[in-house]
């Protein structure tokens, strides 16, 4: 239930959580930003709305009589407005902290217990590094009595306002203007651009946002971080062409937050629909050292039918130079004598085998590397993976299409002799083989861009080349390589040996469909539903 202002128990409410803010009376647990500024909070307020908090204070076992310490490692803005969300259900930007906001040493409460929270607690639960989150000395100075009035935030607040009385805030103060879906107004405009917000604050603010949703994300705060995004969308509309943007990539970059589709989606939406800020060299180089980022952009000019090009090469060059260098890899797959140094996140994104094993607190997800078996003289069963095969998809992963290249022997002039484990990818741009494999490295491991990409040019492929010589090779791998439940090829074939009936009377397809259990049944239930 959200509150609002029209009732006077939920006037009352917020009222009350206003002054509790404002004066810290019964306050039992006090929150130090990286400079030191204390928010003293209450354990009954905060830990219900955050599961992180929620997790340290169950977990310590504190008294109920101390007053208890938690550093955190945000900037002392970024946790002040945390705690301002969680009393007020907002948050006001400032530019700067007033320095009536620091207090020395000497004024912090002598009843506090000092903790530095363990990694070995918190390590695993919360998939970070629990001394990072919980920084600072062991110890800390003690002494004095805390004084509420000291602690009083700026006039200028939302809560200030909140705290007095018969005054109260609507916490509806981000208007549906920060969802970004296309509308007729914007139709005529390059990908349904939205206007400036009127709700947009003059300040940019950027940066600041960015970091609340990455603290809420952190703690565990959901409404936090939905309003922040909220927040960070409408500044967007208007400040998009902030000097704040490069730093807020590179922000989300530093502090391992390429991989959250929120802050990627928001970042992908202004740089495709403002192209022109790609020809800056802060964000150049700013959108190059985030793989996630440009591959996010990439996948929106595909899905716009436009190409988006930085000023020394378009994104997906870069992206496939990122894996041809492999500069700012994170992951490393190995298959047989071939090694790729890859990016996790561009594997996370479209493969959930990939996601699995690198998210899924496998093996690999801790020695950052997967090997797998390649189909060769040693291993020649369906169930390994074709070198090749394996080659394109990771190509594929980074530049969203794959060509088939013909393998050379040593004097560059003719191609391997081809045997029935070994790829047999070849050169032409309509081969019906290399696409079932292709198709069917897609299926195993669930990369659904290419399985689709794969099956459409199966069909271009299959609709030119029905009687190839080589259909049934292409009948044994669509049959034997593919799971039952992966039907896509199947159907085609299906679809074109009735068609082209002449074609089952050939000698070598007639022994594709004898060696491939149920294939004939299938022919037959088909043929007679036609």
């Amino acid at each position: 239930m959200m509150l609002s202002r029209d009732s006077q128990p939920e006037q009352e409410l917020q009222t009350g959580l206003a002054n509790l803010y404002q004066t810290k009376q019964y306050s039992d647990l006090s929150l130090f930003g990286r400079d030191g500024i204390e928010q003293l909070v209450h354990k009954a307020i905060v830990c219900p709305r955050s599961r992180f908090f929620e997790a340290a204070v169950q977990t310590r076992g504190w008294e109920s009589d101390i007053i208890h310490r938690v550093d955190l490692p945000e900037e002392d803005e970024i946790v002040r407005l945390v705690v301002e969300y969680l009393y007020s259900f907002d948050y006001q930007a400032t530019t700067t902290t007033p320095a009536s906001a620091r207090f020395p040493s000497k004024y912090r409460a002598s009843r506090t217990s000092s903790v530095r929270l363990d990694a070995i607690d918190y390590g695993q639960l919360y998939g970070m590094s629990a001394t990072c989150a919980f920084g600072g000395p062991d110890s800390y100075p003690q002494s004095g009595v805390m004084r509420a009035s000291g602690h009083l935030s700026r006039p200028n607040t939302a809560m200030a306002a909140q705290a007095l009385p018969l005054i109260t805030i609507n916490c509806h103060t981000i208007s549906q203007a920060g969802n970004w879906t296309r509308s007729s107004s914007d139709r005529n405009a390059t990908f349904g651009v939205p206007q400036p917000s009127p709700h947009a604050t003059v300040e940019p603010h950027l940066l600041m946002h960015t970091k609340v949703y990455a603290a809420a994300t952190k703690y565990g705060i959901d409404g936090l971080k939905a309003l922040a995004m909220k927040k960070l969308n409408t500044q967007l509309t208007r400040h998009f062409d902030s000097a704040e943007l490069a730093d807020m990539i590179h922000f989300v970059r530093s502090e391992d937050l390429a991989g959250d589709e929120g802050l990627l989606e928001a970042l992908a939406n202004v740089l495709s629909w403002h192209p022109m800020l790609l020809d800056k060299n802060d964000i150049e180089v700013a959108v190059k050292r985030c793989p996630g980022l440009a591959f996010e952009i990439l996948k929106h000019s595909r899905r716009h039918g436009d190409t988006i090009e930085l000023s020394k090469g378009s994104l997906i060059d870069g992206a496939v130079e990122l894996l041809s260098t492999g500069e700012l890899h994170d992951f490393t797959i190995i298959c047989g004598t071939r090694t790729y140094l890859v990016h996790a996140f561009v594997l996370v994104t479209q493969s959930t085998f990939f996601r699995k094993a690198i998210l899924g607190g496998f093996e690999e997800a801790t020695a950052k590397m997967i090997r797998l078996i390649p189909m060769d003289d040693d291993h020649p069963y369906p169930e390994y993976d074709d070198p090749e095969a394996l080659k394109l998809l990771v190509h594929f992963l980074y530049r969203q299409e794959y060509e088939f290249r013909c393998v050379l022997n040593g004097d560059g002039k003719e191609p391997f002799e081809k045997k029935a484990y070994i790829s047999t990818l070849r050169a032409q741009s309509l081969d019906m083989l290399g696409h079932a494999k292709m198709f069917a490295i897609a299926v195993k491991y669930d990369v659904s861009s290419l399985r689709r990409y794969a099956f459409d040019h199966f069909k271009r492929a299959i609709a030119t080349g029905g009687s190839n010589p080589g259909l049934g090779d292409v009948i044994r791998e669509v049959y034997t390589s593919t799971p039952e439940i992966a039907q896509e090829l199947r159907g085609a074939l299906t679809s074109r040996l009735l068609r082209r009936r002449e074609l089952l009377s050939t000698p070598s397809v007639r022994a594709a469909i004898e060696s491939v259990d149920g294939l004939a049944y299938d022919l037959l239930v088909h043929g007679k539903n036609k």
